[in-house]
């Protein structure tokens, strides 16, 4: 349904005065105030705090990462190191 065809549905209460039906028909955004100095710094705190969780969370991911990165590396060198001495106890089949 539009918001037209909402206004219509609209009717006034049996002993409900002109004036208290209008006031309830009134659009909120009317009312809207400001947001104070004190709702302002609230919102820019918590819109800090996220930031903070979310890079927080970006560098635990990257850390484990680089770590998962340098376990791979490990295990190949070793297996290389590996390889190597195996290499050097066989004699070489000619």
């Amino acid at each position: 349904m539009s918001s037209k065809n909402e206004m219509k549905d609209v009717v006034q209460a049996e002993g409900e005065s002109s004036s208290a039906f209008f006031e309830r028909l009134r659009p909120s955004f009317l009312d809207w105030t400001p947001p104070t100095e004190e709702e302002k710094a609230r919102e820019l705190r918590a819109r800090w705090l996220a930031r903070e969780a979310e890079l927080q969370r970006v560098t635990a991911l990257d850390k484990a990462k680089e770590a998962e990165k340098a376990a791979i590396r490990k295990r190949r060198e070793e297996a290389l190191e590996r390889a190597k001495a195996l290499a050097a106890v066989r004699p070489p089949s000619e």
